[in-house]
């Protein structure tokens, strides 16, 4: 009976090596990582002012439309300036919202 135990064990011990897990593998995983990239404003040329071409002999009429005119430019100016600069708000908005 003896025999038969050590045989059993012997058996056991050559299987259960056989039986060993396989080596583990590398996988590989990708994370996606939010990077925040320098948002790219278009440059927004400078408008020629009215004023600008003001001088010494011009009336005061003149002078006042001049003034009225380029202020109604240069609100333009802000606003087309503001809309380009939204767009680098929201982008860096999602990154913000993203970490």
């Amino acid at each position: 009976m003896a025999t038969v135990l050590a045989s059993a064990i012997g058996m056991m011990a050559a299987t259960g090596c056989a039986a060993a897990p396989p080596a583990p593998r590398a996988i590989e995983v990708r994370i996606p990582v939010p990077v925040e990239v320098p948002c790219q404003v278009p440059v927004i040329p400078r408008p020629a002012l009215p004023i600008a071409e003001l001088n010494s002999g011009s009336t005061p009429a003149d002078t006042v439309r001049a003034y009225a005119a380029t202020v109604a430019i240069l609100k333009g100016a802000v606003e087309e300036r503001d809309e380009a600069l939204s767009g680098c708000e929201s982008s860096t908005e999602e990154v913000k919202a993203a970490r």
